[in-house]
């Protein structure tokens, strides 16, 4: 065997071995776009069981502990909070409803808030499908941040609780609540829609009924 044909050989096999490598990187990146998409739809199929999970801790642990306080309030005789939302800030309250906070931030309070925070804490961080999580709960959950205002606004100040406005439940609320509003609004306008379309539809009927019992036609139609 000559030279060239030993380097025709190698070179050969040099050829075959770059095919081969082509072909096993091609298998490999598929396997491990197949184990990528896996991956993500094990963790969206996980966040959504842990969504429903604690749409049920919501209405079986921490509306129970709600009312609960809720009633206290009542028979204590301390008014519920019935202001705005500004943005979550002790100062965002007036004197009057600061004292008043303070009143109605008691014992029974601070178990209903921490499992609150607990709640929103999954849906915020991932653990818990924000989505399926805001059509389960996401009118409840933002009415009953609007009546608890003035007390999570105390939280902020007096607890050792952050919330920079984009996690937290005001983050949470925050999002929810513009997306309610939203939603509101494309009712609304659907609705404005549909009534413009039954007028015309009326005024079409009714010009037919004049046409048809003086026997004059519309402009143009002949």
């Amino acid at each position: 065997m000559t030279l060239e044909h030993v380097k025709t050989f190698l070179e050969m096999g040099f050829f075959v071995a770059g095919i081969v490598v082509c072909i096993v990187s091609i298998i490999s990146l598929k396997q491990l776009r197949i184990l990528q998409a896996d991956s993500l739809t094990r963790n969206q199929r996980a966040a959504a069981e842990k969504a429903i999970e604690y749409g049920d801790r919501y209405g079986s642990k921490f509306v129970p502990l709600h009312n609960a306080w809720h009633q206290g309030q009542k028979e204590n005789k301390i008014p519920s909070y019935a202001g705005v939302v500004g943005d979550f800030s002790f100062g965002s309250l007036s004197k009057t409803e600061q004292e008043t906070a303070l009143l109605r931030s008691d014992d029974k309070w601070l178990s209903a808030f921490n499992e609150l925070n607990t709640i929103t804490d999954a849906f915020v961080h991932g653990v818990a499908d924000e989505g399926i999580g805001y059509h389960s709960i996401g009118w409840s959950y933002c009415n009953t941040v609007e009546t608890m205002y003035d007390t999570i606004c105390f939280a902020y100040t007096a607890l050792p609780v952050k919330d920079d406005g984009k996690f937290g439940i005001s983050g949470l609320y925050r999002l929810w609540s513009s997306r309610l509003k939203a939603s509101a609004l494309g009712a609304k306008e659907s609705e404005a829609l549909e009534t413009l379309r039954s007028r015309r539809r009326e005024k079409e009927e009714l010009l037919k009924e004049l046409q048809s019992s003086s026997g004059i036609n519309a402009i143009g139609t002949k």
